[in-house]
């Protein structure tokens, strides 16, 4: 699981940098910045809207799981 996440979140760094440049050098730095600033904005949504937000307690399948692997 760690190597998938590592995978995504690394590999994901280099395209954004290539995006990134690709829309400073035709629209400027700034644009470029705001455009970042925007698609972290939009990332955050799945997190916000999301019921695991809400989520206070473990499902009771996720405890009885828990209880019988220990």
């Amino acid at each position: 699981m760690n190597a998938s996440v590592r995978f995504i979140v690394w590999g994901s760094i280099p395209v954004g940098a290539f995006v990134g440049a690709l829309i400073g050098g035709r629209y400027g730095a700034l644009t470029a910045l705001w455009v970042s600033v925007a698609g972290q904005l939009v990332a955050v949504l799945p997190v916000l809207l999301s019921p695991l937000r809400r989520m206070r307690d473990l499902p009771q399948a996720l405890d009885q799981h828990a209880d019988s692997s220990s």
